[in-house]
């Protein structure tokens, strides 16, 4: 990924790419021009680093608290997929059963995970969730949560705090599968530690998306759209910025953005903070 280098905005567009993850892929990233005299809107290929992993971790989230639809009655305790255990106290809603082996609407879990991985995540999940099915048909799935979690990924710890709804879907046509995560939220708060330094984010009106699409179980592309304000808390001070795609973010299998782009807008004197954030964003 390379950077422009016009005044202020080629600082404005590196500040952005230093919160960026690395599947972004080839092209440059610039300046889509100031928002205001004192906030400057930037766009880049990528998302944001943090808020890619939250959703990917609220995803694992949603994948590992399946087990406890499979347990038969209103409370038990069972060995997660890869590993660790979770527990649960459960109570039916209106049409739910908690005996049929499945979700049903209007049931209410409460959850404990401790050293929780699922069958298609590495990432650990500890911590208590209460979780209640919206709807449920087979693999399609929506539910509102509570939760209280931490999630160890390979290199960042995530702290997850707040309420959410999260929604999973699953459309098959023959050997193609398309499966997509969506995390809504008015408010939740996020505590990142990465390489020994930590990072407190308060996210508002989150409303993200992220497909992935395989073929024979092989992962062919991927997208991402949505959009939320982000609250800074940490050693480079106090800020905000709103975040959202610009179009959809289409990748390949092997991460190159095909279309879309992600756009930022940010305080303006956060450019002076430019190389301490690159070495933070290692």
């Amino acid at each position: 990924m390379t950077i422009t280098t016009r005044p202020n905005r080629g600082f404005a567009a590196a500040l952005f790419c230093a919160f960026l993850s690395a599947c972004g892929g080839g092209g440059d990233d610039g300046s889509s021009g100031a928002s205001s005299a004192t906030h400057e809107t930037v766009q880049s290929t990528s998302g944001v680093t943090v808020i890619d992993e939250s959703a990917r971790a609220q995803a694992t989230v949603l994948s590992a608290s399946r087990l406890v639809f499979t347990i038969s009655g209103a409370s038990g305790t069972s060995s997660c997929a890869g590993g660790g255990s979770v527990s649960f106290i459960a109570t039916a809603g209106t049409t739910g059963s908690l005996t049929n082996g499945v979700a049903d609407a209007g049931e209410t879990y409460t959850i404990q995970f401790a050293s929780c991985r699922s069958s298609t995540d590495t990432s650990v999940v500890n911590g208590a969730l209460t979780l209640t099915v919206i709807s449920a048909n087979g693999d399609n799935l929506s539910v509102g949560t509570e939760s209280n979690l931490t999630v160890v990924q390979q290199d960042r710890t995530l702290r997850l705090e707040g309420r959410s709804t999260l929604s999973h879907t699953v459309q098959t046509s023959g050997a193609t599968q398309v499966t997509t995560d969506r995390w809504q939220t008015p408010s939740a708060s996020i505590t990142s530690t990465h390489n020994g330094r930590t990072t407190r984010l308060t996210l508002t009106n989150v409303d993200l998306t992220q497909t992935v699409t395989t073929t024979n179980g092989v992962v062919t592309g991927s997208t991402s759209q949505g959009t939320l304000t982000m609250g800074y808390s940490g050693w480079l001070g106090d800020w905000s910025a709103t975040i959202g795609t610009q179009g959809i973010v289409s990748l390949n299998a092997n991460g190159v953005r095909l279309s879309g782009l992600w756009l930022i807008t940010l305080p303006r004197h956060l450019i002076w903070l430019v190389p301490i954030l690159v070495i933070e964003a290692d």
